[in-house]
């Protein structure tokens, strides 16, 4: 099958969702915008870092309440605002520390 035909199918299997684990492939990340995008990846692999961090403590973990869960999904559009600053600024650094990335 085509690359392109599985994304079609990987993004019609998304729904309302912005975030598509494959498994032995990693995530399909997507938003209104590229910047949305990427913040919102960004933020995926951190709270996936934070999440083998405390399993790695090997305690018993707290699951986050399910109305704190619906509270930060109703400030979506909130983190969508700033995702283009985010974004702007990581460029920012890039352009600094690894300038050769634009080219």
């Amino acid at each position: 099958m085509a690359v392109a035909a599985r994304l079609i199918i990987s993004l019609s299997i998304l729904g309302n969702n912005n975030v598509l684990m494959m498994r032995n492939h990693g995530p399909i990340v997507v938003g209104p915008t590229i910047a949305s995008a990427f913040d919102r990846l960004y933020y995926l692999e951190q709270t996936c870092e934070r999440q083998l961090l405390a399993m790695a403590a090997q305690r018993p973990l707290c699951a986050v309440k399910d109305s704190y869960a619906r509270e930060l999904t109703d400030m979506v559009p909130v983190f969508d605002a700033y995702a283009e600053k985010h974004l702007a600024a990581s460029k920012r650094v890039l352009d600094r520390q690894e300038p050769e990335y634009a080219s």
